[in-house]
């Protein structure tokens, strides 16, 4: 059964004026959408062209496979927070349907990798014609065979960002076992892993107050990750 689609907000500026920027520079292009997640919607930010590759000059190609590592190299340089949402594509009109299957393909990936804090997890879709001013949204979740309508809700002021720093201090009491040789040594690292285990189990699972309360019940923050959205990290080597 298809999920309820999301509703999806965008600054009535930003949808404008980069769907006629890019109607004057192109007549095919993609790209990813950065956005902020939360319950039911989600709220576009920034649109990121994707790269041309060496092997494809060409104004027409579209490679999901080069779709997915520009997704994959973008997402670990965000701030916690912002995901890489979907995708957006501009094109005339009867070309949509053409690139339609592989564009799906990259988006149940997507979909797949975003936050398991949201209960209905969709990749979106943001087609821009070239032929038309009007943008037209579209979702899929992961394992979909198909793409379905999604509301597009311009609003007219921007998304105000807070951005938060908050640094840990941790006093924990560790036990260290006598190491004579290199198996010691192997089942010491063990044993240290083993006893902060809890701590970084209770970071993890830290929530972030703002005067007291949640400033949402949607997540306000990813704890996950290799980039600095990572709210914690220890290094187990």
């Amino acid at each position: 059964a298809d999920l309820m689609p999301r509703l999806v907000h965008i600054e009535e500026k930003l949808l404008s004026s980069t769907h006629e920027d890019l109607q004057k520079r192109n007549a095919f292009e993609t790209g990813l959408l950065l956005a902020l997640q939360g319950a039911k919607s989600d709220t576009i930010l920034r649109f990121i062209r994707t790269p041309d590759t060496e092997e494809a000059q060409q104004a027409s190609t579209l490679s999901p496979e080069w779709l997915v590592e520009h997704a994959t190299q973008v997402a670990r340089m965000l701030p916690g927070g912002v995901v890489v949402v979907g995708l957006y594509v501009l094109a005339p009109t009867s070309k949509f349907a053409t690139v339609e299957s592989k564009l799906l393909s990259v988006l149940t990936t997507l979909a797949k990798r975003l936050s398991s804090r949201v209960a209905e997890k969709q990749a979106i879709l943001l087609q821009l014609p070239t032929d038309s001013r009007r943008a037209t949204c579209r979702s899929a979740a992961h394992g979909a065979t198909k793409l379905q309508p999604t509301e597009l809700k311009p609003v007219p002021a921007p998304t105000q960002l807070s951005c938060f720093t908050c640094n840990w201090e941790v006093d924990i009491r560790l036990h260290f076992p006598s190491a004579d040789d290199g198996k010691q040594d192997r089942l010491s690292a063990r044993n240290l892993l083993d006893q902060i285990k809890m701590t970084i189990r209770s970071l993890r699972g830290a929530i972030a107050m703002v005067d007291g309360e949640l400033s949402s019940t949607a997540p306000i923050a990813t704890l996950h990750g290799t980039g600095r959205g990572r709210v914690f990290a220890i290094d187990q080597r």
